[in-house]
């Protein structure tokens, strides 16, 4: 996958570091997932929080990004979800709180999905 990142840090000494992707046409679902998203999933298995953001105009496919199709289309968070409880159902030893939420931004309209 090709992608472009670029890094912003605030000011303040214990910011975090934040960065924006842009990702290439051609990128397939899976190589977006790996690519982005895979290592928040882990870091969120190891008790962090985690969030992923899709930001872009209208008709630029966020919506596909994030949720996708079937099968090999499927996007970030369904992929996401299956990661996360196929490691808890393999650490059978642990208890585990799953929360997710969902907001939608559009025209400076906030929109809970969840």
């Amino acid at each position: 996958m090709e992608a472009a990142a670029e890094a912003l840090q605030l000011e303040a000494a214990d910011a975090p570091k934040l960065e924006r992707v842009r990702v290439a046409v051609r990128a397939t679902q899976a190589e977006v997932y790996r690519d982005l998203a895979s290592d928040i999933v882990e870091s969120v298995m190891e008790g962090f929080n985690g969030t992923i953001f899709a930001y872009g105009q209208t008709g630029t496919g966020k919506t596909y990004t994030m949720f996708g199709g079937e099968g090999e289309e499927k996007g970030i968070t369904p992929r996401a979800f299956s990661a996360i409880f196929n490691s808890i159902q393999e650490a059978s030893d642990m208890t585990f709180l799953v929360r997710a939420s969902f907001l939608e931004l559009y025209n400076e309209e906030t929109l809970m999905l969840n």
